[in-house]
């Protein structure tokens, strides 16, 4: 897959984590083991993520704030999380499903509407531009 790249140099770039998280967990073969990866990953994560911006919006994954045309706001951490993931896949379609088992997880239970609801408060207290509705599909930041 990547050889033998050093996986700290994958990280200039911090929002590929969670891509290169995946593929490493997927992979049949890496230079690195895979517990050797993921524990550099949430090294890097908790050293380098703590701030994301897009479109006017500044994620304190530390504090659990939203910053949006200058306004500071405390959110809930599922909240947080949301937007930070939605950052973190600018531009893609992303499913309901997919959001709430990279969200939730999958050992929790929730009901079908819990993005949505999420999605719609994030959208009336904070900034309704941000999030467009994919229909058939799901929400893209």
């Amino acid at each position: 897959m990547h050889g033998n790249f050093p996986v700290h140099a994958l990280f200039k770039n911090p929002l590929k984590m969670r891509q290169f998280k995946i593929e490493i967990i997927n992979s049949e073969k890496s230079f690195y083991t895979k517990e050797e990866i993921l524990h550099h990953l949430k090294e890097v994560e908790e050293a380098n993520i703590q701030k994301l911006e897009s479109k006017d919006v500044i994620v304190n994954r530390d504090e659990y704030t939203v910053e949006y045309k200058g306004v500071k706001r405390r959110l809930p951490r599922k909240v947080t999380e949301l937007i930070s993931y939605f950052i973190c896949n600018e531009g893609k379609s992303i499913t309901r499903d997919k959001i709430l088992n990279d969200i939730w997880g999958s050992d929790v239970i929730v009901g079908d509407r819990t993005v949505d609801v999420h999605v719609r408060l994030i959208r009336k207290n904070l900034f309704d531009k941000c999030i467009t509705t994919v229909k058939g599909v799901g929400y893209k930041w």
